[in-house]
């Protein structure tokens, strides 16, 4: 968030999802599921009363932001995608297609900004990761495209996506761009802009979204 200028009126909340970094881990054996992610974001707007609100999110945190804009499309302004717009459409093909793009994507420095609240250091030199080991195994919820298409036409906010070029590609491209071109029409305002990184842009070259995130924020907030 550092690195992105936002609004004097604008204030910001980053959390971790159940499961993740510094957050609470669901008991011992229930999985997570991605509509779980999005009750537990629509718990936190409800605890502090908000009536419209503003979304930033990455890979997973896209998909969540994806349902609940669909889902509750008159307290959403504002949605800022980075390196994912929609859910994972089923398909014949091996779902494990999904995970194309994602490896090798953190490079060394950026590593270590994601292990300051992913890992925890004990007993002296030892370290262990804050994650659930559940959330390896969580569900992947995947969506037919039809179904993704129809709730994409719910969406009124002002949207941002931002993508990177060598970054995580789950869905075929013609779905992609079809999803993409309902949200274009259903949007208040659209954005799409192509980035050179990875699909962790965000942690490896912060400056090449910040911009335009921060562009977004004074046209739209």
């Amino acid at each position: 968030m550092g690195h992105i200028g936002t609004p004097v009126t604008c204030r910001s909340l980053a959390v971790d999802f159940p499961g993740h970094g510094l957050s609470s881990h669901f008991p011992p054996g229930q999985p997570y599921y991605q509509i779980d992610y999005m009750a537990f974001a629509r718990r936190i707007v409800k605890h502090y009363g908000w009536e419209d609100v503003c979304l930033m999110g990455h890979s997973l945190g896209c998909i969540v932001a994806f349902m609940y804009s669909c889902t509750y499309p008159n307290e959403v302004s504002s949605w800022i995608s980075v390196e994912a717009l929609e859910p994972v459409v089923v398909s014949s093909e091996d779902i494990s297609d999904a995970q194309k793009g994602s490896f090798c994507s953190v490079i060394k420095a950026s590593g270590a900004v994601l292990l300051e609240r992913g890992m925890t250091k004990f007993e002296g030199d030892k370290y262990r990761f804050n994650r659930d080991i559940c959330i390896k195994y969580s569900s992947i919820s995947s969506w037919p495209l039809n179904t993704i298409l129809q709730f994409a036409a719910c969406i009124r906010c002002n949207l941002c996506y931002v993508r990177a070029d060598a970054g995580l590609k789950y869905n075929s491209e013609e779905n992609h761009l079809e999803i993409a071109d309902v949200l274009q029409k259903s949007a208040k305002y659209f954005e799409y802009h192509t980035v050179e990184s990875t699909h962790h842009v965000h942690l490896n070259n912060p400056d090449r979204v910040a911009s335009l995130i921060t562009n977004f924020l004074q046209k739209c907030v």
